[in-house]
């Protein structure tokens, strides 16, 4: 039980991977009940603490009705420590799991709260990085949502990058295109909105879009598959709601809303109109809809060409045809983003996509570009369901055998995919002979299951 200076410890609320909830009160004259919130992230940076005890302290600045009150901010020898308020509230989790999908009233009483509080948030730079039912509170009275469990945020910043196995467990049916880690493009602010676009979904529809038992199946329909519309499954949403909802849920960051305004005037449009006539016209959408910072667009423009003969490419994939096809140009013309737009395309195909650089600052350092590229496979795996991990480390053991270990003391992350194996003769390490066979032998695993992959290799002349 964790033992907190000036607060009385009552109730163990709960686990998980990397936080512990406990309900207590202040020790103080004056007992104020208060919700604990343990981190015990293993080895955590000093960068990490450091940003997350700011945000937190942010939030706490903020003081907004959309957010559970933040009472103190402690570091304990234990690890980081969060005190919020306690007040009667169930989650929204709880409510869709009793009520199913709910009225249009509640709906509009809950959603658009909800987008006013992101508004909030994102204008103070603040991104929560994990919307879902879970994560929502609800006041039993008012149906006042509060969101919480700011589990992977960060400030706002362009070299985000919110994928993380270990955290996206249970948020996988929620996330972002751009948090899978697969697309190779930064995750801002609107992955929030998408995830809105994903709880409003399973508020109407008593389930999110995307169902699976296998993880690998839920990101691919992130990043591949549309959503049946919600009009389409319940005659009790409208047509204006409904087309909302799909605009928040675009796979594109820039075709979805760029704001919580935008969201919030649409909805607000809407509940007007049905609490006065039982009917919504239509209107256009995003009239008010506009993003509070300035955002590049991360597509390319003039490449339509090249991008056409790099899809034709993929689609050959299908034929188990293999293909070359060398992309030149002097550093920063843009090789790697032209690359990097056959991606989607690829994981479409339910295929892999592995890419590496050569950089300016590495290109002596034998096979580092080799090795991102198998990073990025091992990433990409591990990502899978349990039956298709254990079945590709049986692979890989085989195929490795006891040399593997050669190859885990390059990348480590490939030890994720292998028992621990005796080392093997020092000599191996520096043969490169042997070495290209390791990694053959590691491709070659990909080769016989079947599976449909493309690689990229940027090298940089001198």
């Amino acid at each position: 039980m964790l033992h907190l200076p000036n607060y009385v410890i009552t109730q163990h609320m709960g686990e998980g991977p990397n936080a512990s909830v406990y309900k207590g009160f202040s020790g103080e004259r004056v007992k104020r009940p208060c919700l604990i919130k343990q981190f015990h992230l293993t080895n955590p940076s000093v960068s990490n603490i450091a940003r997350t005890k700011q945000i937190y302290k942010n939030l706490q600045k903020l003081s907004s009705p959309g957010v559970l009150e933040i009472y103190e901010v402690l570091e304990q020898p234990e690890g980081l420590v969060l005190v919020f308020e306690d007040i009667p509230l169930f989650t929204l989790q709880s409510l869709l799991a009793a009520a199913g999908p709910i009225s249009l009233h509640l709906f509009f009483q809950i959603s658009i709260p909800l987008a006013a509080t992101l508004q909030e948030l994102h204008q103070h730079h603040i991104v929560h990085g994990s919307i879902k039912p879970a994560n929502i509170l609800i006041h039993p009275d008012t149906y006042q949502p509060k969101l919480w469990d700011f589990g992977i945020f960060s400030l706002i910043h362009p070299s985000i990058n919110f994928f993380d196995p270990h955290f996206l467990t249970a948020s996988l049916p929620y996330m972002s295109p751009e948090q899978s880690g697969r697309l190779h493009r930064t995750a801002d602010y609107r992955t929030d909105l998408y995830s809105l676009g994903i709880t409003f979904y399973e508020m109407l529809a008593g389930k999110p879009p995307f169902e699976s038992s296998d993880p690998l199946e839920i990101i691919h329909s992130h990043l591949a598959r549309n959503p049946k519309p919600l009009s389409a499954i319940s005659a009790n949403v409208p047509q204006l709601v409904s087309d909302i909802v799909l605009k928040l849920l675009a796979k594109e960051p820039a075709s979805r809303y760029q704001s919580g305004r935008g969201v919030w005037s649409d909805l607000a449009n809407c509940q007007h109109q049905f609490c006065r006539d039982e009917a919504i016209l239509p209107f256009k959408l995003g009239q008010y809809d506009q993003a509070d910072k300035f955002l590049i667009s991360q597509r390319l423009y003039g490449r339509d060409q090249e991008i056409k003969r790099l899809h034709r490419a993929v689609k050959s994939l299908n034929t188990c045809a293999k293909e070359i096809i060398l992309v030149t140009g002097e550093a920063g013309v843009g090789k790697s983003a032209l690359v990097n737009e056959i991606n989607s395309q690829v994981i479409r195909q339910q295929g892999y996509f592995a890419a590496g650089n050569y950089e300016q600052l590495t290109r002596n350092k034998a096979y580092s570009g080799i090795l991102q590229a198998v990073r990025h496979l091992v990433q990409q795996i591990l990502s899978e369901g349990e039956e298709q991990v254990a079945d590709w480390k049986r692979r890989f053991d085989l195929a490795l055998g006891r040399n593997a270990s050669v190859l885990i003391d390059l990348a480590p992350e490939i030890g994720q995919l292998l028992p621990a194996p005796a080392k093997s003769e020092p000599s191996v390490s520096v043969n490169p002979n042997r070495l290209n066979l390791l990694f053959e032998q590691f491709i070659g695993v990909f080769a016989a299951k079947g599976a449909r992959w493309s690689s990229f290799l940027t090298i940089y002349n001198g």
